[in-house]
């Protein structure tokens, strides 16, 4: 008989378990949790994995710097002031310069969805994603081939990049340049990828709900 897939991971059947752990991608579940981080902080940034990049800060406390304790977290896309802390456009945590903050302990929510690192043509200063693909987090972005070659820098989503920048479109569809940088040429990006957009992987949320007949 049918039933969720959440309902036959409660019932951990050993004969089941494996079936069911590889339908929910299991360590990808898991890794949803809230994460925690310690470690040092550079150019006002704490950087993190690929596949555990930032949505959104839940406590941050900083343990060295020119201002140590408590930080407030802020939405996402917002620039910290001093006292606060944030995500960067591409999935780092981010603190004020004027707090000068060496080292510190987050609690995160991480971005739910898979990365992928790909080599995508630019046309008209934006490169479109393949297979209907939506990007959420921008990780990095570099030029290969156009007007001005190298990595450049992620902003927030739906901002207009200036020389040396990228960022994800208005629907995630695209990834837009900088027309001092990139017309038409070559970009490999990696990026975080909507959970169910296109090819990519249902959300955890939605592999649960599945039905499954073992």
């Amino acid at each position: 008989m049918a039933r969720s897939l959440r309902t036959a991971l409660n019932e951990s059947n050993p004969n089941r378990l494996p079936s069911a752990g590889q339908v929910a991608k299991l360590g990808d579940a898991l890794a949803l949790s809230s994460a925690f981080v310690a470690g040092a902080v550079s150019s006002d940034a704490l950087a993190l994995p690929s596949n555990a990049k930032a949505l959104s800060v839940l406590g941050a406390f900083a343990t060295a710097g020119g201002a140590t304790g408590w930080l407030l977290p802020v939405a996402p896309g917002a620039a910290p002031i001093a006292g606060e802390c944030g995500v960067s456009p591409s999935g780092d945590i981010l603190f004020a310069a004027a707090d000068a903050v060496t080292a510190a302990e987050v609690t995160y929510l991480v971005a739910e969805g898979e990365v992928f690192t790909e080599t995508l043509e630019v046309v008209a200063s934006a490169a479109a994603l393949p297979q209907s693909k939506q990007a959420v987090v921008l990780i990095s972005a570099e030029i290969t081939s156009g007007l001005s070659l190298g990595a450049k820098t992620s902003i927030a989503r739906a901002s207009a990049p200036a020389a040396g920048e990228a960022a994800i479109s208005l629907d995630g569809a695209s990834i837009a340049f900088a027309a001092a940088d990139v017309l038409a040429g070559q970009a490999i990006v990696t990026y975080v990828a909507q959970p169910g957009a296109g090819s990519t992987l249902p959300s955890l949320a939605a592999r649960l709900a599945s039905g499954v007949d073992f």
